[in-house]
């Protein structure tokens, strides 16, 4: 039994030497000088035992007694040639592998024998396995074959004496072979075959199956595939299954980005451009860009062209973006054709085309581009290119957030909040808002914290509008982190904590608001959730006076002085910022100082001084101050009592918009004839605005107007009424009352 137990590890060794794909005319001369009639034997069935062996095994059924010393010098003989074969197997086998790695590389796969029972079988698979080098395997390598598509693999022919399984193969799940005499062996797939099956498990999207996809696109990734090492960029960046990472995601992108991949590569564009996990560097986006691009990646098209119209002021860069969204269009992007029409109603470096860009609009429109229009709608509002038509304006909005627009449900809620053409309705507009921010346009999502913060339509929750805040401030949104650092400063919201405040407030600044400045100013200069540091007091206070908006920051930071909020209460330092804001000619610190005076409340009464700040706003056509105006003149503050020149004050104001109870009083001073020719008619015209504002028994008031007129004063009325109402209140009764 011991022979022909060795002869059995001789066949088995043999033919999986031989069927390993190891070619070597050594190996094939061996086979058949020991094993002349099993190599020429072609069928798939098992070859009998020899019968030299079944002679031996008759013998030892018959329990013949042979001396001790005759088997045990059998034994001896039997390992001293087992363990030389075995040491031939092993140096020919050797001396193939390095052959094949030196002429064709390392294979992708390893053969991973199936699991068995102790048996003699299993022996001589673990025997094998042991000398199989664990990086490669012959037999698959040559069956598996690498391919450069993302899809499955196109695989090689079988070998001969092998079977394959077609159904399973299809799946990308695995390779399954079977030797000749009917064992399986189940082998891993290559960077393909483990890069689809990852795919199958992170479109299913559950925890755990992106768990598993993670570990297949590693895999994949680890051996080379390109577009494993993509989707692994995207779940860091994205925090898909993984903890949000944009360093990680940096060094897969570019890995991938380095074969070629052009949706890599337009990440990597896009994260030196935002200096996410990388260094800010515009010139390393541009490149990155450029190579998507030359692949057609319609998307980088884009973003280059993007880049040349948004970063830079010569004429030559924006002809060569024109150039990119013309190439774009050709390949069929509508959305080529949305940022072509942008272009040219917006370029402040070449000639602007508003009846081009209105028709590259529509077609991107028609083409499902939904921005477009909003665009358009834009166009229609505001007049350029087209007549004002805010009929069509609004149409365009509805249309727009239907097909999935956020900037379309933007505009449609800021009409709404405004009351530009339809009647105002805060409820309305916090619906088109919400509906922006589900469609990702991140300044809706300040709008609706402002909406909770204000109690505009809903009552005031400072929590809620914090969610909504910290949204905003996620994506770059500034007068959200101005406001986030307001909150935590004063304490609504959150408990009070000057530090987190000083977070906001600095995050601000360093993007150049002139309030974040001034505020850090004062906590530098006070010791404020910061150490003393008059060097940094002085330093913000000077960049933030040199802005723009230095004027509204100084007015805000007084008003905070004022109300006690963040700071505490000072009236004379409210006063000191007032006044700094107003002497910068911001008209709203004028009026504040005026009413100060005025009311005498925080300080000294004296009109002449509030008639003084009053006159300075009302210069700028501030509507609240021309009203005060009027105030001062009809009862003789600070100055001599004149009708007549209150009556040209209420009208300035009225015809502003903003004052209605300068439209009630004029319309007061037409009924009575004060300062004014009687004229009943006027009077109800302008008195009817404000019973639009829903001032108390103003229809009962209405009505006293027009008892006992004749007919075509009633006419008169309703007709002026109508006209006022149209050009001074700006706005109209809504056409279709399901919007």
């Amino acid at each position: 039994m011991r022979k022909s137990s060795q002869s059995q590890v001789a066949i088995l060794l043999g033919f999986a030497l031989a069927t390993s794909g190891c070619q070597s005319q050594n190996a094939k001369q061996w086979w058949s000088s020991h094993h002349p009639a099993q190599a020429s034997q072609e069928s798939k069935e098992p070859l009998p035992p020899p019968q030299i062996e079944k002679k031996k095994a008759n013998k030892k059924t018959k329990k013949s007694i042979f001396s001790k010393r005759k088997v045990d010098k059998a034994k001896h003989s039997n390992k001293t040639k087992s363990a030389a074969k075995a040491t031939a197997y092993k140096e020919r086998y050797d001396t193939e592998m390095a052959t094949r790695q030196k002429t064709e590389g390392k294979a992708d796969l390893q053969a991973t024998p199936k699991k068995q029972k102790k048996s003699f079988r299993s022996a001589v698979n673990s025997w094998w396995n042991k000398q199989t080098p664990k990086k490669a395997s012959p037999m698959v390598a040559d069956l598996a074959a690498p391919s450069s598509k993302p899809a499955m693999p196109t695989r090689a022919e079988p070998a001969k004496n092998w079977w394959w399984d077609k159904d399973k193969a299809d799946t990308g799940e695995f390779w399954r072979l079977k030797w000749w005499w009917g064992k399986e062996v189940f082998l891993p797939p290559g960077s393909d075959g483990l890069y689809v099956k990852g795919e199958q498990y992170y479109k299913e999207g559950s925890a755990k199956s992106l768990e598993r996809a993670r570990t297949l696109f590693e895999q994949a990734a680890k051996l080379g595939n390109k577009f494993a090492q993509g989707r692994l960029g995207e779940m860091y960046y994205l925090g898909n299954g993984v903890p949000q990472n944009d360093e990680i995601a940096a060094s897969w992108f570019r890995m991938a980005a380095e074969q070629n991949l052009s949706s890599a590569q337009l990440m990597m564009g896009d994260l030196y451009l935002e200096g996410r996990g990388v260094p800010k560097d515009l010139r390393a986006a541009e490149g990155w860009y450029r190579l998507a691009a030359e692949q057609d990646n319609v998307d980088a098209i884009i973003r280059l062209g993007q880049f040349y119209e948004n970063y830079s002021n010569e004429r030559s860069d924006h002809l060569r973006a024109i150039d990119l969204y013309n190439r774009a269009i050709r390949l069929g992007a509508a959305d080529g054709k949305y940022y072509l029409g942008h272009m040219y109603a917006h370029s402040d470096v070449l000639p602007r085309n508003y009846r081009k860009a209105l028709q590259l609009y529509q077609e991107a429109g028609d083409a499902g581009f939904s921005d477009a229009w909003a665009e358009i709608g834009e166009m229609y509002l505001t007049g350029k290119g087209v007549h004002i038509d805010k009929a069509q304006a609004f149409h365009c909005f509805i249309k727009a957030a239907e097909a999935g627009s956020g900037k379309g449900a933007y505009d449609l809620a800021v009409m709404y909040e405004i009351g530009d053409w339809v009647k105002k309705d805060y409820k309305k507009a916090l619906f088109w808002y919400r509906t922006a921010a589900d469609y990702q346009y991140a300044y809706a999502t300040f709008k609706l914290g402002e909406f909770y913060s204000l109690g505009l339509g809903v009552p005031v929750d400072y929590v809620i509008a914090n969610y909504w805040y910290e949204i905003a401030a996620e994506n770059d949104i500034i007068p959200a982190e101005v406001k986030l650092g307001d909150h935590y400063f004063i304490g609504r919201g959150y408990y009070r904590d000057p530090y987190q405040a000083w977070l906001h407030y600095c995050e601000a600044a360093k993007h150049r608001d002139p309030y974040a400045q001034f505020i850090l100013s004062v906590m530098y200069m006070r010791g404020i959730g910061v150490p003393y540091s008059l060097e940094k007091a002085v330093y913000w206070y000077q960049l933030a006076d040199k802005s723009s908006g230095s004027a509204v920051a100084k007015y805000r930071i007084g008003r905070m002085y004022q109300l006690g909020e963040g700071f505490e209460q000072n009236i004379e330092e409210a006063i000191r910022w007032y006044e700094l804001s107003a002497k910068a000619g911001y008209a709203v610190a004028q009026n504040e100082l005026g009413e100060l005076y005025y009311k005498g409340t925080w300080v000294k009464r004296d009109y002449r001084k509030a008639l003084v700040y009053f006159g300075k706003a009302a210069a700028q056509r501030f509507a609240l101050a021309e009203y005060n105006m009027g105030m001062m003149y009809y009862n003789g503050w600070g100055v001599a009592e004149n009708r007549h020149q209150a009556l040209r004050w209420f009208e300035k104001a009225a015809k502003h918009h903003e004052s209605e109870y300068a439209q009630f009083l004029m319309g007061e001073m037409y009924a009575e004839g004060l300062g004014v020719k009687k004229d009943r008619a006027q009077a109800y015209a302008w008195m009817s605005i404000s019973a639009d504002h829903r001032f108390e028994n103003m229809q009962e008031e209405l009505n006293k107007l027009l008892w006992g007129q004749p007919p075509t004063e009633t006419a008169r009325a309703l007709a002026l009424s109508k006209q006022y109402e149209a050009k001074y209140a700006n706005r109209h009764l809504m056409e279709m009352e399901k919007y």
